[in-house]
C-alpha cells in the first residue's frame, strides 16, 4: 500500500510495484464534499496501473454518498473505514450493501477494536458479504476468539482467501 503524492506520479509506478506495492491510499474526512472525494478518487483511477486497488480511508457516511460512483469504476477498492458515529450509516446502509454486492469493493478491518466500540456497519457488511472482508496489518487478527470468528462472520481461512483475491502476489524485492 502506498500513499501517492505528486513525486510518485512523475517517477512512475514501476519502482513501487517492483517493491510489492499494489494499491494506493486515499484519506477522506466527513468534511470532504462528495465532489471533492470523487475528484480525488478519479484522479488516482486515471493514473494508477489497472492491477492496483485503491484503499479508501473515510467515514461510513461518505461511503454511502460515493458508493454509486465507485461501483461503476473499473477498479477494485478496499474500504478501511474511519471512525464515525454508529448511527450515521443507517440511511445509507442499503446503498453500501448494494456496492458490496456489485463486487468491486472489500472491507479491510484494521486496528484494535473491542466489541462495544466496533462500528455496526462493519458487522453488517461482514454478515452480508463475508467473501469481501480482509484483515489488515496488526490487530485484529484472524484467530479464535475474535468476534468475526465467534459469530461465524469470517473464518480465518476465508479471510486469507479473500486477501489472496484482493492483493496480487507480485515479485518483490527487499527495500533495504
Amino acid at each position: 500500500m502506498a500513499l501517492i503524492n505528486g513525486h510518485d506520479l512523475s517517477l512512475g509506478f514501476d519502482h513501487l510495484q517492483a517493491h510489492g506495492t499494489c494499491g494506493a491510499l486515499v484519506r477522506l474526512t466527513a468534511s470532504d464534499t462528495r465532489a471533492r472525494a470523487q475528484d480525488e478518487v478519479q484522479r488516482l483511477h486515471d493514473v494508477l496501473p489497472r492491477t492496483w486497488h485503491i484503499e479508501l480511508d473515510m467515514p461510513w457516511d461518505l461511503v454511502g454518498r460515493l458508493a454509486p460512483f465507485l461501483a461503476r469504476l473499473d477498479r477494485r477498492f478496499c474500504l478501511a473505514p474511519a471512525r464515525s458515529r454508529p448511527d450515521a450509516h443507517e440511511p445509507s446502509a442499503p446503498t453500501i450493501l448494494w456496492w458490496f454486492d456489485m463486487g468491486n469493493v472489500y472491507l479491510k478491518l484494521t486496528g484494535s477494536q473491542s466489541d462495544d466500540g466496533f462500528h455496526p456497519m462493519n458487522r453488517l457488511v461482514c454478515r452480508h458479504t463475508p467473501d469481501r472482508v480482509v484483515l489488515g496489518s496488526g490487530q485484529p487478527q484472524a484467530e479464535a476468539g475474535c468476534w468475526w470468528s465467534d459469530e461465524a462472520f469470517v473464518s480465518p481461512g476465508q479471510a486469507d482467501d479473500n486477501a489472496r483475491r484482493l492483493y496480487p502476489f507480485h515479485r518483490s524485492f527487499p527495500l533495504h
